[in-house]
């Protein structure tokens, strides 16, 4: 018993000598941009740089820590684990978020690391005034329109192409005024439309619950969404007897139906862009009808109650997607649909039997489109890992995980089939993928070893990988992806005319010309506090190396913009478990 009670004093004086690590401590001051101008009452949020993968790290890392800036505009974050973290003061809406590290309003910041015991003081969170555009909407006879629905629209670049997304939806009120408001300083498209209808909550449903068109949200860095809405057909009776069907479609400013032909309304922080009017009633156009009829591809049998979606195929987030129901005949009749291209969906609801037609709309009805209707089919596949050679660990990592199977082209109002939750691989690396509806997919993976990389992804002669993937019955190969394990990486630093280290710069690693359709192959990063790049994951074969000071998130994989820069970027060749090194000048 005396020896225990020694041992039992012994480890509690331990305890007790052990040094206190030091606590960190971050300190700053929320400002006004331009001004300097304390703001007060300014949510500041501490988180925790994580990575792709959220699944695997702690409640502790999940976590994110609030404070508010006082009357003085201060903030103080104590008690700070070491640790890389990111920093951001966020505004109900007066103010656009403003992130540590970032160089323009609308920018990007960086994480930072934070040391045991450090005192990390003087930071200062500039947040620019959201902005706003007003202006008037007007009908066909040049009088004021009301309930007419008002977007502001911004351009991203979406998988290698320019698009725009939906920033704020309005409601011109009794007089055809509108005032999209709460805007991050920007360039912005500005659209109207006659009929600001309601739209169902569930698309796939047409008659199920809906819900208003206005959508205002705090000003964002960068974000948005598409809306997808049902036709609101009108009947005019011509001289000669004769019914034609109209609808509206947007006009965007200054009053063309071209998207392409819209011009832009500049917002600066703090600004009221005024006069932006707009003739709604100039989009009335002559709409179309696609009838045909939906059947079970096995036994020939009608189809009753299938939802039936016209989906156009086209880049534009604000678009109208005829949809209706298949009769007890198998028969449907689709209003609303005007020139162009389009993908017609046959879902019936709460059971995996799906169809997919393409359909091109001119000056005239469609009749008789077959859609043959069949079960979703089930994937099979195995996951191959090369040996990982290079850190000297015979065993094989852990799989990859399947991602999302997203729709090609992924257009507005595509929701059908996409496989968004699938399981892990089992301990051989084979996995099945149930209810993928007919179409062409391309396939993502999340969870790829850090130096791991897509090295193949074939269904029996087929190249996944070049030319997606084609589901059009019960595949007659599995899926099978080989990742290797010895990819490249490239580390260096990013500098200016005078070799100075610049931090916070868009580094993007593109392929050669015969491989840039694929997604996987492309690399951005940003530079850190001291300007220095790392890569990582880099599949074998030739690219080109750019350091932005300023480029658009996206655009690099937009032909007619990499054009321009194809002499700035840095030639490299990559090879298995290379390791590179570069001081690139930045591209102004």
């Amino acid at each position: 018993m005396n020896l225990l009670l020694i041992a039992l004093a012994a480890w509690v004086g331990a305890i007790q000598v052990q040094p206190q690590r030091p606590s960190a401590s971050i300190a700053g001051i929320v400002v006004k941009l331009g001004t300097g101008e304390p703001l007060a009452n300014m949510s500041v949020v501490l988180s925790v740089e994580i990575s792709e993968d959220r699944s695997e790290l702690s409640p502790r890392e999940q976590s994110r820590r609030k404070a508010t800036s006082d009357g003085n505009g201060r903030f103080i974050f104590e008690n700070v684990a070491p640790g890389e973290y990111r920093l951001i003061a966020i505004s109900e809406g007066d103010y656009v978020p403003a992130e540590y590290g970032q160089r323009s309003p609308t920018g990007q910041g960086i994480p930072f690391e934070i040391t045991a015991g450090q005192k990390m003081t003087g930071i200062q969170l500039a947040m620019s005034p959201s902005g706003s555009i007003s202006g008037r909407v007007f009908d066909r006879d040049g009088e004021p329109l009301g309930n007419a629905q008002v977007v502001a629209l911004r351009p991203v670049y979406k998988n290698g192409r320019r698009a725009m997304t939906i920033v704020q939806t309005v409601v011109s009120d009794d007089h055809g005024e509108y005032r999209l408001y709460w805007l991050a300083p920007g360039r912005y498209y500005v659209a109207a439309k006659p009929d600001a209808e309601e739209f169902p909550l569930n698309p796939r449903q047409p008659d199920s619950a809906k819900a208003g068109i206005v959508r205002v949200t705090p000003p964002a860095r960068f974000g948005g969404y598409a809306a997808a809405t049902p036709p609101v057909i009108r009947k005019r009776k011509l001289r000669t007897g004769e019914v034609t069907e109209e609808m509206y479609l947007p006009v965007y400013y200054p009053n063309t139906v071209d998207m392409q032909a819209a011009v832009p309304v500049l917002v600066s922080g703090g600004s009221t862009v005024s006069g932006a009017n707009i003739a709604a009633g100039g989009g009335l156009i002559t709409t179309h009808h696609i009838r045909g009829r939906a059947f079970d591809q096995a036994t020939g049998r009608a189809v009753e109650g299938a939802i039936l979606t016209a989906v156009p195929r086209t880049a534009n987030p604000y678009v109208v997607t005829p949809r209706t129901r298949s009769a007890a005949d198998g028969t449907f009749d689709l209003s609303g649909a005007v020139r162009g291209s389009y993908q017609v969906f046959a879902n019936i609801a709460g059971e995996a039997l799906d169809g997919i037609a393409t359909v091109e709309v001119a000056d005239m009805d469609i009749q008789n489109v077959a859609i043959a209707m069949a079960s979703d089919v089930k994937l099979f596949g195995r996951f191959v890992m090369e040996s990982d050679v290079r850190s000297g660990n015979p065993s094989r990592p852990s799989f990859p995980r399947l991602g999302e199977f997203l729709r090609d082209p992924e257009v507005v109002g595509i929701d059908y089939g996409l496989a968004i939750f699938n399981p892990s691989a089992a301990g051989d690396g084979t996995f099945t993928v149930d209810g993928i509806a007919p179409g062409d997919f391309r396939v993502t993976l999340q969870r790829v070893p850090p130096d791991g990389y897509i090295k193949s992804m074939r269904m029996g002669n087929a190249d996944v990988l070049r030319d997606g993937l084609h589901i059009s019955g019960p595949p007659e190969a599995a899926l099978e992806i080989v990742i290797g394990a010895n990819a490249g990486r490239i580390e260096g630093s990013v500098v200016n005319t005078r070799n100075e280290a610049l931090s916070n710069r868009t580094v993007v690693l593109v392929p050669d010309f015969p491989r840039r359709q694929r997604s996987d192959l492309y690399k951005v990063v940003s530079t850190n506090s001291a300007g220095v790049f790392r890569i990582q994951g880099v599949t074998p074969g030739d690219y080109k190396l750019f350091a932005w000071e300023n480029v658009e998130t996206g655009a690099w994989q937009d032909p007619d913009f990499i054009q321009g820069y194809e002499g700035a970027g840095r030639r490299i060749r990559i090879s298995e478990g290379s390791n590179e090194n570069f001081q690139l000048p930045v591209i102004p």
